[in-house]
């Protein structure tokens, strides 16, 4: 067998050598024709592949909604990647905004991207709620983070999140709470408990910061201890990962 290829390469590098340079530009010409068809049709493939997400995204609710994926991740669901079936949908865009793929997570974690579609030059801001904003996110970001998967980028893959315990003084019961931030748009929600050291349990619906937000809690709010507990970090943190938080006044 071995010396069977042997042969045939031999021939083939004969032939090769024998041909006219007329007939080696025909082949080369005939090798780039095929080159230049496979080419249009897989731009074709990833047209036609982007205009079908284009109308499954529209389908789609625009509100974030949580997942066993989200639960597992510790991390809160987050504008521009929506559910369906459970399944969390995180778009894939080019430098001038137009969707070309769709990454697909299920809640054991398995990714898939779209078939058919072009994954080369595909980017995701975390956070934005589409490309346009995504894109002013980036143009008005001195620094960009880059992250391999959804969930590291979600905070940095450093934690599920960190929180700032406040302290009452004494069991009280609590209607907002304002906190004012020189770094908006980081994602977070207020626990409550009985001993700073926990246990807490949410009394808010996870929210995004702005440079002054007041937070609405649950009905009936009586506590001494209330946690900040940040989930995600801006999308324009500066050269760290960080969320500054400047004020946190309580209203009862």
């Amino acid at each position: 067998m071995a010396r069977r290829w042997r042969d045939l390469l031999w021939d083939f590098t004969y032939l090769c050598w024998n041909l006219t340079e007329e007939q080696k530009n025909e082949l080369l010409a005939e090798a780039e024709k095929r080159r230049y068809e496979r080419r249009r049709q897989e731009r074709e493939r990833f047209e036609a592949t982007a205009d079908r997400l284009s109308g499954e995204l529209r389908s789609l609710p625009s509100g974030a909604e949580k997942t066993a994926y989200h639960e597992a991740k510790g991390i809160e669901p987050l504008p521009g990647a929506p559910v369906r079936n459970g399944d969390v949908l995180v778009p894939g865009y080019d430098v001038e905004g137009k969707l070309w793929t769709i990454q697909y997570i299920k809640e054991d974690g398995t990714k898939r991207f779209a078939k058919d579609s072009r994954k080369h030059g595909c980017f995701h801001v975390v956070g934005a709620a589409n490309a346009a904003e995504g894109l002013q996110k980036l143009a008005n970001s001195p620094v960009i983070a880059l992250a391999e998967g959804y969930a590291t980028a979600a905070f940095g893959n450093l934690k599920p999140g960190v929180g700032i315990v406040l302290d009452a003084g004494r069991p009280a019961r609590i209607h907002s709470l304002t906190v004012r931030s020189d770094t908006p748009g980081f994602r977070a929600r207020v626990e409550s408990g009985s001993s700073p050291n926990g246990p807490f349990a949410p009394v808010s619906k996870p929210f995004t910061v702005t440079g002054r937000t007041t937070i609405p809690l649950d009905p009936g709010t009586h506590s001494r201890y209330l946690v900040l507990w940040i989930t995600a970090l801006p999308p324009a943190a500066g050269q760290r990962l960080h969320a500054d938080v400047n004020e946190v006044t309580a209203a009862g």
